[in-house]
């Protein structure tokens, strides 16, 4: 059983919902978006039970409004501009850098440490949390081929790479 808070309450998540107009529209990204959405929302541990306090829960929608969109633009090959979050345009640069491969495993790693480490690094800045959930990330999958700073570099980004641990 899968829950999400709706107007302040928690109840269970039930359904996808794509809306008339990409339906008539033939949107087919938005089918894909919706249903990583629902795959967040339902089959991930991120939202089975309600967090334990609300810095939980603003890191919990901020994952998934970070990485629904990487893994929509992955599954396409092309970025369509929708994110709420800055880090899913830095992960996409890193992936344009650094290979398909190479980070969508980096990042499909880091979303298993969120699931089963979410308090792992808690930071009031969500920034930071994320980062080093990146950086633990990368300690599974990188086998000598990568370097941490290629990483910090390959983000595009000087504010987000200064979050990030040095080592």
């Amino acid at each position: 059983m899968s829950y999400a808070q709706v107007n302040g309450n928690w109840g269970q998540v039930r359904e996808i919902a794509v809306d008339e107009h990409d339906a008539l529209e033939g949107n087919v990204h938005e089918y894909t978006y919706e249903y990583l959405m629902y795959v967040m929302l339902a089959d991930t541990k991120l939202i089975s039970s309600p967090p334990s306090g609300a810095r939980e829960a603003t890191h919990r929608y901020n994952v998934i409004v970070t990485l629904v969109p990487y893994f929509n633009w992955a599954f396409w090959g092309k970025d369509d501009g929708r994110t709420l979050s800055p880090w899913s345009n830095y992960l996409w640069h890193l992936r344009s850098e650094l290979g398909d491969e190479y980070t969508d495993k980096l990042v499909s790693t880091m979303l298993r440490t969120f699931i089963d480490t979410p308090l792992e690094g808690e930071n009031d800045k969500f920034d930071i949390y994320f980062c080093q959930h990146l950086r633990t990330a990368f300690g599974v999958v990188d086998n000598g081929s990568k370097k941490w700073s290629d990483v910090l570099q390959g983000l595009g980004s000087e504010p987000a790479a200064a979050v990030c641990p040095a080592s």
